[in-house]
Protein backbone atom coordinates (compact mmCIF):
# COMPACT_ATOMS: atom_id res chain seq x y z
CA UNK A 1 0.00 0.00 0.00
CA UNK A 2 1.51 3.24 -1.04
CA UNK A 3 2.13 5.92 1.57
CA UNK A 4 2.17 9.60 0.67
CA UNK A 5 5.26 11.65 1.77
CA UNK A 6 4.43 15.06 3.60
CA UNK A 7 5.23 18.05 2.24
CA UNK A 8 8.69 19.98 2.67
CA UNK A 9 9.00 21.90 5.31
CA UNK A 10 8.98 25.40 3.90
CA UNK A 11 12.42 27.38 3.26
CA UNK A 12 14.02 29.65 6.11
CA UNK A 13 13.43 32.98 6.09
CA UNK A 14 15.98 35.16 4.32
CA UNK A 15 18.39 37.66 6.01
CA UNK A 16 17.79 40.92 6.72
CA UNK A 17 19.10 43.12 3.81
CA UNK A 18 22.37 44.76 4.79
CA UNK A 19 21.78 46.90 1.26
CA UNK A 20 19.55 50.30 0.86
CA UNK A 21 15.97 48.85 -0.29
CA UNK A 22 16.07 49.15 -4.81
CA UNK A 23 19.66 48.86 -4.79
CA UNK A 24 21.16 45.66 -5.97
CA UNK A 25 24.24 44.26 -4.85
CA UNK A 26 25.78 44.18 -9.04
CA UNK A 27 25.26 48.05 -8.52
CA UNK A 28 28.20 48.41 -6.04
CA UNK A 29 30.45 45.90 -7.86
CA UNK A 30 29.85 48.13 -10.76
CA UNK A 31 30.79 51.19 -8.59
CA UNK A 32 33.76 49.33 -7.42
CA UNK A 33 35.09 48.56 -10.64
CA UNK A 34 35.06 52.36 -11.57
CA UNK A 35 37.07 53.30 -8.48
CA UNK A 36 39.50 51.18 -9.48
CA UNK A 37 39.61 52.52 -13.17
CA UNK A 38 39.47 55.92 -11.74
CA UNK A 39 43.02 55.04 -9.54
CA UNK A 40 44.42 53.55 -12.64
CA UNK A 41 43.92 57.00 -14.68
CA UNK A 42 45.40 58.84 -12.05
CA UNK A 43 48.16 56.67 -11.90
CA UNK A 44 48.45 56.62 -15.53
CA UNK A 45 48.04 60.59 -15.39
CA UNK A 46 50.78 61.25 -13.05
CA UNK A 47 53.42 58.66 -14.43
CA UNK A 48 52.67 59.93 -17.92
CA UNK A 49 51.51 56.50 -18.90
CA UNK A 50 52.47 54.36 -21.93
CA UNK A 51 55.73 54.66 -23.87
CA UNK A 52 57.54 57.95 -23.34
CA UNK A 53 58.01 60.40 -26.47
CA UNK A 54 61.35 62.13 -24.85
CA UNK A 55 63.76 59.93 -22.95
CA UNK A 56 63.96 62.40 -20.33
CA UNK A 57 61.99 62.03 -17.12
CA UNK A 58 61.43 63.89 -13.77
CA UNK A 59 61.33 61.86 -10.65
CA UNK A 60 58.10 62.10 -8.80
CA UNK A 61 56.43 61.38 -5.44
CA UNK A 62 53.33 63.32 -5.18
CA UNK A 63 50.98 65.33 -7.19
CA UNK A 64 50.57 67.76 -4.53
CA UNK A 65 53.59 70.21 -3.53
CA UNK A 66 53.47 68.55 0.11
CA UNK A 67 57.36 67.35 -0.03
CA UNK A 68 58.62 64.16 1.57
CA UNK A 69 62.45 62.63 2.36
CA UNK A 70 62.09 60.72 -1.16
CA UNK A 71 61.18 63.84 -3.00
CA UNK A 72 63.20 65.37 -6.17
CA UNK A 73 61.34 67.89 -7.06
CA UNK A 74 57.54 68.52 -7.17
CA UNK A 75 55.08 68.96 -10.00
CA UNK A 76 54.54 72.62 -11.00
CA UNK A 77 51.04 73.60 -11.64
CA UNK A 78 48.90 71.60 -14.87
CA UNK A 79 52.14 69.58 -15.11
CA UNK A 80 49.76 66.03 -15.10
CA UNK A 81 47.16 67.63 -17.58
CA UNK A 82 49.65 68.55 -20.25
CA UNK A 83 49.28 71.77 -19.55
CA UNK A 84 52.73 73.71 -21.44
CA UNK A 85 53.18 77.13 -19.84
CA UNK A 86 53.92 80.39 -22.54
CA UNK A 87 56.71 82.70 -21.04
CA UNK A 88 57.06 85.82 -22.39
CA UNK A 89 60.74 87.17 -21.82
CA UNK A 90 61.67 89.51 -19.44
CA UNK A 91 58.86 87.97 -16.50
CA UNK A 92 60.07 86.21 -13.66
CA UNK A 93 56.90 83.20 -14.03
CA UNK A 94 55.47 81.34 -11.63
CA UNK A 95 57.60 80.15 -8.10
CA UNK A 96 60.78 82.11 -9.54
CA UNK A 97 63.91 81.55 -7.90
CA UNK A 98 64.87 85.47 -7.69
CA UNK A 99 62.35 88.22 -6.71
CA UNK A 100 64.35 90.51 -9.37
CA UNK A 101 64.82 90.32 -13.19
CA UNK A 102 68.51 89.64 -13.55
CA UNK A 103 68.15 90.49 -17.43
CA UNK A 104 69.13 93.48 -19.50
CA UNK A 105 65.87 94.65 -21.98
CA UNK A 106 64.65 92.52 -24.12
CA UNK A 107 66.36 92.96 -27.71
CA UNK A 108 64.96 92.37 -31.40
CA UNK A 109 65.09 89.44 -32.81
CA UNK A 110 64.35 90.33 -36.52
CA UNK A 111 68.09 91.30 -38.15
CA UNK A 112 68.84 89.01 -40.41
CA UNK A 113 70.37 85.87 -39.74
CA UNK A 114 73.71 85.77 -40.90
CA UNK A 115 74.65 82.38 -40.40
CA UNK A 116 72.63 78.91 -40.65
CA UNK A 117 72.80 75.43 -39.91
CA UNK A 118 75.58 73.07 -40.43
CA UNK A 119 73.08 70.10 -40.16
CA UNK A 120 69.48 68.78 -41.04
CA UNK A 121 67.09 69.52 -39.10
CA UNK A 122 65.24 66.34 -37.46
CA UNK A 123 62.49 66.20 -34.78
CA UNK A 124 61.41 65.13 -31.49
CA UNK A 125 58.24 64.06 -31.06
CA UNK A 126 56.46 65.18 -27.67
CA UNK A 127 52.73 63.59 -27.05
CA UNK A 128 52.58 62.87 -30.63
CA UNK A 129 53.58 66.61 -31.65
CA UNK A 130 56.55 67.15 -34.10
CA UNK A 131 58.68 69.32 -33.16
CA UNK A 132 62.00 70.40 -34.42
CA UNK A 133 65.20 69.32 -33.42
CA UNK A 134 68.39 71.63 -33.38
CA UNK A 135 71.64 70.61 -32.03
CA UNK A 136 73.12 73.27 -28.94
CA UNK A 137 76.09 73.64 -31.22
CA UNK A 138 74.38 74.87 -34.54
CA UNK A 139 75.55 78.04 -35.69
CA UNK A 140 73.00 80.69 -35.92
CA UNK A 141 70.55 78.91 -33.40
CA UNK A 142 71.32 81.72 -30.63
CA UNK A 143 71.78 85.27 -30.84
CA UNK A 144 73.53 88.34 -29.04
CA UNK A 145 74.96 91.75 -28.81
CA UNK A 146 77.98 91.49 -26.62
CA UNK A 147 75.99 93.28 -24.07
CA UNK A 148 77.50 91.63 -20.63
CA UNK A 149 74.89 93.56 -18.84
CA UNK A 150 71.93 91.47 -20.33
CA UNK A 151 72.19 87.95 -18.57
CA UNK A 152 74.41 88.58 -15.58
CA UNK A 153 75.26 85.12 -14.46
CA UNK A 154 77.40 86.08 -11.59
CA UNK A 155 74.76 87.71 -9.47
CA UNK A 156 72.59 84.44 -10.25
CA UNK A 157 75.64 82.63 -8.78
CA UNK A 158 75.78 84.80 -5.81
CA UNK A 159 72.16 84.66 -5.49
CA UNK A 160 72.23 80.79 -5.34
CA UNK A 161 75.18 80.41 -2.91
CA UNK A 162 73.38 83.17 -0.53
CA UNK A 163 70.41 80.87 -0.59
CA UNK A 164 71.49 77.19 0.14
CA UNK A 165 68.53 75.62 -0.02
CA UNK A 166 67.31 77.03 -3.43
CA UNK A 167 70.87 76.22 -4.20
CA UNK A 168 70.38 72.26 -3.45
CA UNK A 169 66.83 72.42 -5.07
CA UNK A 170 68.95 74.09 -8.51
CA UNK A 171 71.30 71.19 -8.69
CA UNK A 172 68.54 68.35 -7.71
CA UNK A 173 66.33 70.16 -10.36
CA UNK A 174 69.86 69.50 -12.92
CA UNK A 175 70.44 66.22 -11.57
CA UNK A 176 67.11 64.92 -12.89
CA UNK A 177 68.36 65.42 -16.56
CA UNK A 178 70.53 61.98 -17.31
CA UNK A 179 71.91 63.70 -20.53
CA UNK A 180 73.67 66.16 -18.20
CA UNK A 181 77.12 65.82 -18.51
CA UNK A 182 79.75 68.23 -17.22
CA UNK A 183 83.46 67.70 -15.41
CA UNK A 184 84.96 65.37 -18.78
CA UNK A 185 80.98 63.50 -18.55
CA UNK A 186 80.32 63.19 -14.77
CA UNK A 187 76.98 63.59 -14.36
CA UNK A 188 76.07 64.48 -10.74
CA UNK A 189 76.18 68.11 -9.95
CA UNK A 190 76.71 69.14 -6.35
CA UNK A 191 76.21 72.47 -4.79
CA UNK A 192 79.80 72.76 -4.35
CA UNK A 193 80.71 72.67 -7.83
CA UNK A 194 78.27 75.32 -8.80
CA UNK A 195 81.16 77.73 -9.14
CA UNK A 196 82.77 75.03 -11.59
CA UNK A 197 79.73 74.76 -13.51
CA UNK A 198 78.31 78.57 -14.31
CA UNK A 199 82.13 79.39 -15.49
CA UNK A 200 81.58 76.41 -18.13
CA UNK A 201 77.88 78.49 -18.82
CA UNK A 202 77.72 80.97 -21.67
CA UNK A 203 75.07 83.60 -22.01
CA UNK A 204 72.70 84.06 -25.45
CA UNK A 205 69.63 85.13 -26.39
CA UNK A 206 67.16 82.44 -27.97
CA UNK A 207 66.11 83.33 -31.47
CA UNK A 208 63.21 81.06 -31.78
CA UNK A 209 60.57 80.17 -29.24
CA UNK A 210 61.93 77.16 -27.41
CA UNK A 211 60.24 74.55 -25.16
CA UNK A 212 61.92 73.48 -22.10
CA UNK A 213 61.29 71.75 -18.69
CA UNK A 214 61.62 75.11 -16.47
CA UNK A 215 61.56 74.49 -12.74
CA UNK A 216 60.08 77.31 -10.25
CA UNK A 217 60.84 76.80 -5.79
CA UNK A 218 58.31 76.13 -3.83
CA UNK A 219 58.61 74.00 -0.27
CA UNK A 220 62.39 73.32 -0.81
CA UNK A 221 62.13 71.38 -3.66
CA UNK A 222 62.10 72.77 -7.76
CA UNK A 223 58.72 72.55 -8.99
CA UNK A 224 58.48 71.11 -12.97
CA UNK A 225 56.59 73.22 -15.67
CA UNK A 226 56.23 72.37 -19.23
CA UNK A 227 57.20 75.65 -20.99
CA UNK A 228 57.90 77.48 -24.07
CA UNK A 229 59.95 80.73 -23.83
CA UNK A 230 60.01 83.64 -25.86
CA UNK A 231 61.98 84.25 -28.39
CA UNK A 232 64.37 87.14 -26.98
CA UNK A 233 64.70 85.43 -23.99
CA UNK A 234 68.10 85.72 -22.35
CA UNK A 235 69.46 82.11 -20.88
CA UNK A 236 72.46 80.15 -19.96
CA UNK A 237 73.82 77.29 -22.07
CA UNK A 238 76.01 75.00 -21.14
CA UNK A 239 79.49 72.87 -23.17
CA UNK A 240 76.73 71.31 -25.13
CA UNK A 241 74.73 74.05 -26.23
CA UNK A 242 71.84 73.50 -24.21
CA UNK A 243 69.93 76.03 -22.42
CA UNK A 244 70.03 75.54 -18.25
CA UNK A 245 69.25 78.61 -16.49
CA UNK A 246 66.68 81.27 -17.12
CA UNK A 247 68.37 84.68 -16.54
CA UNK A 248 65.68 86.40 -15.63
CA UNK A 249 65.13 84.95 -13.13
CA UNK A 250 67.84 82.05 -12.11
CA UNK A 251 65.48 79.31 -12.99
CA UNK A 252 67.23 75.90 -13.78
CA UNK A 253 66.24 74.54 -17.07
CA UNK A 254 66.54 71.08 -18.45
CA UNK A 255 65.17 69.49 -22.14
CA UNK A 256 61.45 69.20 -22.29
CA UNK A 257 59.22 66.19 -21.04
CA UNK A 258 56.95 64.20 -22.77
CA UNK A 259 53.08 65.47 -21.53
CA UNK A 260 50.47 62.38 -21.33
CA UNK A 261 48.37 64.24 -23.78
CA UNK A 262 48.97 67.07 -26.74
CA UNK A 263 49.65 69.95 -25.22
CA UNK A 264 47.08 72.92 -23.47
CA UNK A 265 48.79 76.26 -24.02
CA UNK A 266 48.56 78.12 -20.87
CA UNK A 267 48.87 81.94 -20.56
CA UNK A 268 48.57 84.62 -23.76
CA UNK A 269 50.30 84.01 -26.47
CA UNK A 270 52.48 86.71 -27.49
CA UNK A 271 51.69 88.35 -30.98
CA UNK A 272 54.14 85.91 -33.50
CA UNK A 273 53.59 82.50 -31.23
CA UNK A 274 52.64 80.05 -33.77
CA UNK A 275 53.17 76.00 -32.25
CA UNK A 276 54.60 74.92 -35.47
CA UNK A 277 57.64 76.46 -35.37
CA UNK A 278 58.51 76.01 -31.40
CA UNK A 279 62.14 74.66 -31.44
CA UNK A 280 63.90 71.92 -28.83
CA UNK A 281 67.07 72.21 -28.36
CA UNK A 282 69.39 69.11 -28.02
CA UNK A 283 73.19 68.39 -26.77
CA UNK A 284 75.66 68.58 -29.57
CA UNK A 285 77.20 65.08 -30.53
CA UNK A 286 80.53 66.95 -28.99
CA UNK A 287 81.96 69.69 -26.58
CA UNK A 288 81.80 72.93 -28.13
CA UNK A 289 84.15 75.54 -27.78
CA UNK A 290 82.55 78.58 -29.23
CA UNK A 291 79.03 79.65 -29.38
CA UNK A 292 78.69 80.78 -33.11
CA UNK A 293 75.69 83.36 -32.65
CA UNK A 294 74.09 86.00 -34.80
CA UNK A 295 74.04 90.05 -33.51
CA UNK A 296 70.92 90.88 -33.05
CA UNK A 297 71.66 94.21 -34.04
CA UNK A 298 73.17 94.18 -37.39
CA UNK A 299 72.90 90.47 -38.35
CA UNK A 300 76.72 89.68 -38.12
CA UNK A 301 78.28 86.85 -36.79
CA UNK A 302 79.57 87.05 -33.46
CA UNK A 303 82.58 83.84 -32.55
CA UNK A 304 82.18 83.49 -28.34
CA UNK A 305 84.20 81.31 -26.14
CA UNK A 306 82.13 78.50 -24.35
CA UNK A 307 82.43 80.23 -20.77
CA UNK A 308 82.58 83.87 -21.14
CA UNK A 309 80.14 86.53 -21.52
CA UNK A 310 80.58 89.01 -24.51
CA UNK A 311 84.03 90.24 -23.52
CA UNK A 312 86.16 88.28 -25.33
CA UNK A 313 83.71 87.78 -28.24
CA UNK A 314 85.29 88.12 -31.97
CA UNK A 315 83.04 89.67 -34.28
CA UNK A 316 83.03 88.85 -38.26
CA UNK A 317 82.67 92.06 -39.70
CA UNK A 318 80.51 92.79 -42.59
CA UNK A 319 80.56 95.08 -46.07
CA UNK A 320 79.67 95.39 -49.20
CA UNK A 321 81.03 91.82 -49.71
CA UNK A 322 80.91 88.75 -47.38
CA UNK A 323 82.03 85.30 -47.25
CA UNK A 324 81.96 83.35 -44.33
CA UNK A 325 82.77 79.60 -44.00
CA UNK A 326 81.68 77.76 -41.36
CA UNK A 327 82.69 73.85 -40.01
CA UNK A 328 82.09 71.24 -37.44
CA UNK A 329 84.92 69.02 -37.14
CA UNK A 330 88.53 69.55 -36.50
CA UNK A 331 89.98 69.89 -39.62
CA UNK A 332 91.92 73.05 -40.83
CA UNK A 333 89.84 74.14 -43.46
CA UNK A 334 90.83 77.66 -45.15
CA UNK A 335 88.21 80.34 -47.13
CA UNK A 336 89.98 81.53 -49.83
CA UNK A 337 88.28 84.39 -51.89
CA UNK A 338 90.08 85.96 -55.33
CA UNK A 339 88.80 89.95 -56.03
CA UNK A 340 88.16 90.92 -59.57
CA UNK A 341 91.97 92.24 -59.48
CA UNK A 342 93.39 88.50 -59.68
CA UNK A 343 94.02 88.83 -55.81
CA UNK A 344 93.92 85.66 -53.83
CA UNK A 345 92.56 86.64 -49.77
CA UNK A 346 93.74 83.26 -47.60
CA UNK A 347 95.64 82.81 -44.25
CA UNK A 348 98.86 83.63 -46.11
CA UNK A 349 97.57 87.14 -47.76
CA UNK A 350 95.15 88.54 -45.63
CA UNK A 351 94.26 91.79 -47.14
CA UNK A 352 94.21 92.93 -50.75
CA UNK A 353 94.44 96.12 -52.11
CA UNK A 354 91.05 96.67 -53.41
CA UNK A 355 90.23 96.38 -49.52
CA UNK A 356 89.47 92.70 -48.91
CA UNK A 357 90.43 91.45 -45.40
CA UNK A 358 90.43 87.66 -43.91
CA UNK A 359 89.53 89.29 -40.28
CA UNK A 360 88.66 85.90 -38.77
CA UNK A 361 91.02 82.79 -38.96
CA UNK A 362 90.74 79.40 -37.38
CA UNK A 363 93.53 77.08 -36.56
CA UNK A 364 91.44 74.15 -34.56
CA UNK A 365 93.26 72.09 -32.41
CA UNK A 366 92.99 67.81 -32.22
CA UNK A 367 89.82 67.22 -30.81
CA UNK A 368 88.61 70.81 -31.12
CA UNK A 369 84.80 70.00 -33.25
CA UNK A 370 83.98 73.49 -33.34
CA UNK A 371 81.93 74.94 -34.41
CA UNK A 372 84.73 77.20 -36.36
CA UNK A 373 84.39 79.84 -38.68
CA UNK A 374 86.39 81.95 -41.25
CA UNK A 375 85.50 85.35 -42.33
CA UNK A 376 86.44 87.21 -45.48
CA UNK A 377 84.66 91.26 -46.27
CA UNK A 378 85.11 94.72 -47.68
CA UNK A 379 83.40 97.35 -46.21
CA UNK A 380 80.82 99.50 -46.68
CA UNK A 381 81.25 100.93 -50.27
CA UNK A 382 85.15 99.45 -50.49
CA UNK A 383 84.12 96.17 -53.06
CA UNK A 384 85.09 97.19 -56.26
CA UNK A 385 83.16 96.06 -59.14
CA UNK A 386 83.45 92.91 -61.11
CA UNK A 387 83.70 88.94 -60.67
CA UNK A 388 84.84 87.21 -57.28
CA UNK A 389 85.61 83.72 -56.90
CA UNK A 390 85.53 81.73 -53.56
CA UNK A 391 86.52 78.25 -52.71
CA UNK A 392 87.39 76.29 -49.77
CA UNK A 393 90.65 74.11 -49.08
CA UNK A 394 90.40 71.31 -46.95
CA UNK A 395 94.28 72.42 -45.63
CA UNK A 396 94.61 69.53 -43.23
CA UNK A 397 92.78 66.69 -41.15
CA UNK A 398 93.71 65.00 -37.94
CA UNK A 399 92.32 61.98 -39.00
CA UNK A 400 92.55 61.86 -42.76
CA UNK A 401 89.17 62.14 -43.64
CA UNK A 402 86.88 64.36 -45.81
CA UNK A 403 85.39 67.31 -43.62
CA UNK A 404 81.96 69.07 -43.82
CA UNK A 405 81.75 72.80 -44.28
CA UNK A 406 79.16 75.54 -45.12
CA UNK A 407 80.08 78.30 -47.39
CA UNK A 408 77.70 81.90 -47.31
CA UNK A 409 78.39 84.75 -49.81
CA UNK A 410 76.70 88.10 -49.06
CA UNK A 411 76.63 91.28 -51.25
CA UNK A 412 75.26 94.29 -49.53
CA UNK A 413 73.84 92.40 -46.84
CA UNK A 414 71.60 89.55 -49.36
CA UNK A 415 72.70 86.08 -49.22
CA UNK A 416 73.15 85.53 -52.91
CA UNK A 417 74.97 82.06 -52.37
CA UNK A 418 74.88 78.81 -50.03
CA UNK A 419 76.10 75.25 -50.19
CA UNK A 420 77.04 72.87 -48.10
CA UNK A 421 79.18 70.13 -48.75
CA UNK A 422 82.23 67.93 -47.94
CA UNK A 423 85.87 67.90 -49.41
CA UNK A 424 88.89 65.20 -48.68
CA UNK A 425 92.28 66.18 -47.23
CA UNK A 426 93.84 68.07 -49.14
CA UNK A 427 91.20 69.28 -52.13
CA UNK A 428 89.55 72.46 -52.56
CA UNK A 429 85.49 72.78 -52.93
CA UNK A 430 84.30 74.03 -56.59
CA UNK A 431 84.89 77.30 -56.78
CA UNK A 432 81.82 79.98 -56.88
CA UNK A 433 81.82 82.99 -59.17
CA UNK A 434 79.50 86.29 -58.26
CA UNK A 435 79.02 89.58 -59.55
CA UNK A 436 79.27 92.83 -57.34
CA UNK A 437 78.09 95.50 -59.99
CA UNK A 438 78.80 98.44 -58.27
CA UNK A 439 81.04 99.90 -55.61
Amino acid sequence: MSQTMPPPPPPPPAPASTTKRGVEPWVYWLIGALAVALIVTVVLMVTGGGEKEAATTVTTTSLASTTTAAATTTLGPGEALGEVFLEPAGTLGPDSYTDRVHEGPVVSTTAPVTTTSTTVDTTTTLAGVAVTSRFGGEPGLYGGTGDQARCDKDAILSYLQQNPDKAAAWVRAQNNDPTLAWDDGRADLTVADLPDYFAELTPVTLIYDTRVTNHGFRDGLPTARQSVLQAGTAVLIDIYGVPRARCACGNPLIPPIATPRPPTWVGPPWPDFDPTIVIVVVPAPTIITQVVIVDLGTGSVIIRPVGTTGAEDTIARTGDVQVTLIWNNDSDMDLHVVDPEGVEIYFANSTSPSGGELDVDKIPSAGDAGPHVENVYWPPDGAPPGTYTAFVNHFDSYTGSSGSYTLEIRVGGVLVHQESGSIAEDADSPPVEFLVETG
